[in-house]
């Protein structure tokens, strides 16, 4: 009995609760978390800010092990959640990006069941929402890069494809840090 119990757990921290710990670790290694904003992320933020033209922009990394979502940059977000730089998962539309890894387009938030009982989408008037998956070391979603209007708004595919080369150039940052970090820790 004890030794099933043993295996279950040694199971449990293999494929569950170990990968988040180390994942964690990584996210803070890259400081990527509880690290002080960079203007190398808010070029980003900006950037798409003007090409989209929305109000606002975010890069959202994902600490799933901490259940939250931290703003590395965090273009017009107010309240609450700009001053701590960061949101229980609860609160994030962007987790649904880096769990699906995959493009989210939301035309119009309160209207789509996916994302209108989120407890983010009311506080900071998120009415229209594209966000795309930025990547780290491996094919990992750390977060998401994205852009958010407060009024409904047709995105278009155009739109998405130009989101998706601006995360890849997050996700590049993101992984030269990792090569970085990787050739400093083998000296």
């Amino acid at each position: 009995m004890a030794g099933n119990r043993m295996a279950e757990r040694a199971t449990r921290d293999r494929i569950g609760e170990r990968p988040f710990r180390d994942f964690a670790e990584t996210l803070h290694a890259l400081e990527l978390v509880d690290s002080p904003p960079e203007e190398v992320f808010d070029k980003f933020t900006r950037l798409v800010a003007r090409v989209m033209a929305v109000p606002v922009s975010l890069v959202s990394i994902i600490d799933e092990g901490h259940d939250r979502q931290v703003f590395k940059s965090a273009l017009g977000l107010r309240g609450d959640p700009a001053a701590r730089r960061e949101t229980p998962l609860s609160h994030s539309i962007c987790r649904l990006v880096t769990r699906d890894n995959r493009p989210l387009v939301v035309d119009h938030a309160p209207g789509d069941p996916r994302v209108c009982g989120i407890a983010a989408r009311p506080v900071p008037g998120v009415r229209a929402y594209l966000g795309v998956p930025i990547h780290g070391p491996g094919a990992r979603p750390v977060g998401a890069l994205c852009a958010i209007d407060t009024v409904r708004r047709s995105w278009r595919e155009e739109d998405v494809d130009v989101m998706m080369d601006i995360g890849a150039c997050v996700s590049d940052l993101i992984r030269l840090r990792a090569m970085i970090e990787r050739r400093f820790r083998q000296r």
